[in-house]
């Protein structure tokens, strides 16, 4: 499991509980703030039934959040697609952390330093509709 690797932080769990597990999520798109940072957005689209209640009430029905490259050493993209469903997957190793995103006819991947959880926060997605 990709988030596995943040098991350290406690973002996901603080946000979602301990038991949160989400294989597919949407990837939304990839910004290059400077040679120090790399920021991938994903989508978790349906909220899970551990999602905070004021998300809930409030009327979000899903969630985006950031992985942060620190002090990335390579990124490679092929590729120009985003908006599509993925398992990311991610590693460390003696080199770092790596991040490796898929489609059919894109592929994104990056390692770096040091990667960590950005910001996690609800929105409204309109493709999804309410029960």
């Amino acid at each position: 499991m990709w988030f596995k690797v943040f098991e350290e932080s406690s973002k996901f769990s603080d946000v979602f509980g301990l038991g949160f597990i989400q294989e597919l999520v949407e990837f939304d798109m990839l910004v290059v703030h400077d040679e120090m940072r790399v920021s991938f957005y994903f989508r978790i689209l349906g909220l899970p039934d551990s999602a905070p209640v004021q998300w809930i009430v409030g009327g979000y029905n899903a969630a985006e959040f950031t992985v942060v490259f620190h002090n990335p050493l390579k990124l490679e993209v092929s590729g120009a697609r985003s908006g599509f469903d993925c398992a990311p997957v991610m590693a460390v190793s003696s080199e770092g952390t790596s991040l490796c995103v898929e489609s059919a006819d894109t592929k994104i991947f990056c390692i770096g330093k040091h990667a960590s959880i950005g910001e996690i926060r609800p929105y409204t997605d309109s493709r999804i509709r309410s029960a």
